[in-house]
């Protein structure tokens, strides 16, 4: 699976886990249904080449 073009790794599904979650828990506790926006910036760590 890809996230925005990037090929997902076990940090990377963490991550995304716990963002996907807490906006989840957000829109639960939202008095009106409207979309609820979550930005993130993640920084990963390249490998050596």
């Amino acid at each position: 699976a890809f996230i925005f073009g990037v090929a997902t790794t076990s940090t990377l599904r963490k991550r995304v886990a716990t963002v996907e979650a807490s906006t989840t828990r957000r829109f639960e506790r939202a008095k009106t249904k409207t979309k609820v926006r979550r930005f993130k910036e993640f920084h990963i760590p390249r490998l050596a080449t």
